[in-house]
């Protein structure tokens, strides 16, 4: 977690998803870079205008090559 020149938090994860239970895994690296927002006096807190990026990495084996 980092903040930008415009008090953004920026999450930095990776996701694992899969279609089924037999399918292969899929490794997805994102971003996302968002305000926090308040409502009901302060009682609920909420990401506010987030940007979603996804990270596309080349396989090591390209990479290499």
């Amino acid at each position: 977690m980092e903040f930008d020149a415009q008090d953004r938090m920026i999450i930095t994860g990776r996701a694992r998803l899969r279609t089924s239970l037999t399918a292969p895994e899929i490794n997805n690296a994102f971003k996302l870079r968002t305000k926090f927002g308040t409502r009901e006096d302060g009682r609920m807190i909420r990401l506010d205008e987030p940007e979603l990026a996804l990270v596309v990495e080349c396989p090591r084996v390209i990479e290499r090559k």
